[in-house]
């Protein structure tokens, strides 16, 4: 007797750019808008927060950026999710650059996403083939995820500080945000 056995592909295909899952309820502008950020711990957020912060706020003209801490290896917290789903216009899950952070991280923007709120994360480089997986699994393929450098949490501050301020049109991008709000860094 001949029993079956299966083999599971663990790839994906290459992302592409133009995913932008629950984009569509975020409109064109952040102008005026929460953004809610979930820093899950890794020290990098203590050099790139306040940059991506700012940039929120100034580029992007978002209204309040709100922060709260969650675990790297779980999902965020109920209030959490109630505080995100009430009060943000946008909700942005800190940082993918392990196994396990990674996983937790996309799948709270999946949950949010799923739940009608646009969600996105930051993935290092190395993680976004997990990203992607867990995405699909969460039934949200077109998870928009902003791909940092590889080495990103060892990088020195400076090069965090650009990594960061240079995701920002990948970010738009995927968002589908204005063009018009890239001026104003057009220049840097």
């Amino acid at each position: 007797m001949s029993e079956m056995m299966w083999v599971h592909d663990p790839t994906v295909e290459a992302r592409a750019l133009s995913r932008t899952a629950g984009a569509e309820t975020l409109g064109s502008t952040l102008q005026g808008k929460t953004v809610l950020i979930l820093d899950n711990g890794w020290s990098s957020y203590e050099i790139a927060g306040p940059v991506l912060k700012q940039e929120l706020t100034e580029r992007f003209g978002a209204a309040k950026v709100l922060e709260r801490r969650k675990s790297m290896v779980a999902s965020a917290s109920p209030e959490v999710y109630e505080l995100g789903l009430q009060e943000a216009d946008l909700v942005i899950t800190w940082l993918g650059n392990c196994g396990a952070c990674t996983s937790w991280s996309v799948h709270d923007a999946a949950e949010f996403t799923k739940q009608g709120r646009p969600a996105l994360a930051f993935v290092t480089e190395r993680f976004v083939t997990l990203a992607d997986v867990v995405a699909r699994g969460k039934g949200v393929a077109q998870l928009p995820i902003v791909v940092l450098p590889p080495d990103f949490e060892q990088s020195p501050h400076d090069e965090m500080r650009a990594a960061v301020l240079d995701s920002l049109d990948r970010f738009a991008a995927l968002l589908d945000l204005e063009a018009n709000q890239l001026d104003a860094t057009a220049s840097r």
